[in-house]
């Protein structure tokens, strides 16, 4: 648990694996793979691999065990199902449900056998905080994000940053959460009583100005706020995780523009001790920049890496790989399976030929729709044109829906919590027909019912759908708040 010692156990013939669990007792790992179809186990180190089932398993999802049976879930049958759990006897349907069921537990308390000396059940092993295991029955004491661990190994210690407001409770929350009206802290700390108005919304930084912005934008060389206010104490600035920092101009950039090519800082940083790229198989590298783009971009007439060398004057000559088809006039290869699905890859239709594509035939879990496209058997009837010529939801009969949900008027089930929220979640708009809505006091109410925190009239911001929450506002208040 304290995340040492990782190593690999399984990594051949296994493609998505979905269900995973434990057999305590016979100390296996138990996992599914949703595209290969099959439920296995093996020793926890990977060896003795065996195949409980392997057929009649269309879309397993989640997966635990209990005693001799484990226990699935499965989209496509919209069931929970179980089996002997070494042979795969006595297979039963045990529920049929009207959603796809998503994870699945077992609570009992001989699920998991009691281990009498971990050394974490006492005290939570010393720790102020987190209590992880160690191999050879030892453990160690680990500490949350923005935490650090002491010099006795048990007691955390706050490491806030620059950047960061530390609450009385020890926490640390970006500076600009502070009187942003939400309580982060926890305690309220940062929420004191002489807090300004706050007119933005709950994650945006506050300018000076009363202008609205990214906090991206803080500290990015550019004056968004109109006052600099966002560019103040650059020095000591922590950019965003997603950030790179240039140290001589103290400019946060996107963490994307490091070892891009292209000079971001001004004076080169960004582009120094880039470490060689490596592109994956299905990746092609760019000539100048080295930049790596999907193989398929490869020939397909647009300029992707800048240099052009995506679009080399041989694209007609090309070899393809073996799991890849080769399109009649650009000589772009793109991978087998976009043939005969429905879509003009190659943009010559080559990859779409008509008397090859109408002897297509589908896997038995999905449905093919009439231009020849196979898509997953429960996308049929679900209201969304998942084939691209509606082919998936012509002649469908509405489920009936469940007790937790509500009927649309086109037969359409969805939420029962989204009845009279504000929102069409009914395309016919039968989810909001008939409703009283009463908005908190804190709360503006839209002309459709919707409610809006009351901070946001007048921000010049539709905010409401029908924009109700910006008519008849004077001037003042526009001019001076604007949200980015």
């Amino acid at each position: 648990m304290d995340g040492t010692n990782r190593s690999v156990i399984v990594d051949s013939k296994i493609t998505w694996p979905n269900g995973l669990t434990l057999d305590y007792v016979n100390s296996r790992i138990y996992w599914a793979d949703a595209r290969e179809d099959y439920i296995q186990f093996a020793n926890l180190d990977g060896t003795s691999r065996h195949t409980v089932l392997s057929q009649d398993i269309p879309h397993i999802f989640a997966l635990t065990l209990f005693e001799d049976y484990i226990y699935w879930t499965d989209w496509e049958t919209k069931s929970i199902n179980r089996a002997h759990k070494t042979t795969g006897v006595n297979k039963t349907m045990l529920i049929s449900t009207l959603h796809r069921p998503m994870d699945i537990h077992i609570y009992h308390l001989y699920r998991q056998p009691d281990v009498p000396d971990h050394p974490c059940k006492m005290n939570n092993g010393g720790c102020s905080n987190l209590c992880l295991l160690a191999p050879g029955g030892n453990h160690k004491c680990a500490c949350p994000s923005n935490f650090y661990l002491g010099a006795d190994g048990k007691n955390c210690v706050s490491n806030c940053t620059a950047s960061q407001f530390v609450c009385k409770n020890d926490k640390c929350i970006p500076f600009w959460w502070k009187c942003d009206t939400e309580d982060d802290c926890g305690d309220r700390s940062d929420e004191p009583a002489d807090c300004p108005d706050f007119k933005c919304r709950p994650g945006q930084f506050q300018c000076s100005t009363g202008i609205c912005t990214n906090p991206a934008f803080i500290c990015d060389g550019d004056n968004d706020c109109q006052d600099n206010s966002d560019e103040l104490n650059c020095d000591a600035h922590v950019c965003l995780p997603s950030q790179f920092k240039c140290t001589n101009t103290n400019r946060c950039i996107p963490g994307i523009f490091r070892c891009n090519g292209q000079d971001n800082c001004g004076d080169g940083e960004d582009e120094k001790d880039c470490p060689e790229v490596t592109c994956a198989p299905n990746q092609f590298q760019c000539a100048i920049n080295k930049r790596c783009i999907p193989r398929v971009w490869v020939c397909d007439r647009d300029n992707d890496c800048v240099d052009a060398s995506d679009e080399p004057h041989n694209c007609t000559q090309m070899t393809c790989g073996v799991d890849e088809f080769r399109c009649k006039d650009s000589g772009r290869c793109i991978p087998a399976r976009w043939k005969c699905d429905g879509e003009d890859d190659c943009g010559d239709s080559s990859d779409e030929p008509k008397e090859e594509c109408d002897e297509r035939t589908c896997e038995p879990y999905q449905f093919r729709c009439k231009n020849n496209r196979c898509v997953p058997g429960r996308w049929q009837c679900d209201y969304d044109n998942d084939c691209g010529d509606n082919s998936d939801e012509e002649t469908c009969t509405p489920r009936p829906c469940s007790e937790s949900e509500f009927s649309c008027a086109n037969g359409r089930c969805i939420a029962g919590r989204w009845k009279c929220d504000g929102d069409h979640d009914c395309i016919d708009g039968s989810d909001e027909k008939g409703c009283q809505l009463r908005c908190e006091q804190d709360q503006f109410q839209c002309t459709n019912g919707h409610c809006i925190p009351h901070r946001w009239r007048c921000d010049a911001d539709a905010d409401c759908m029908d924009g109700s929450d910006e008519v008849n506002c004077s001037t003042r208040g526009k001019a001076d708040v604007t949200t980015m």
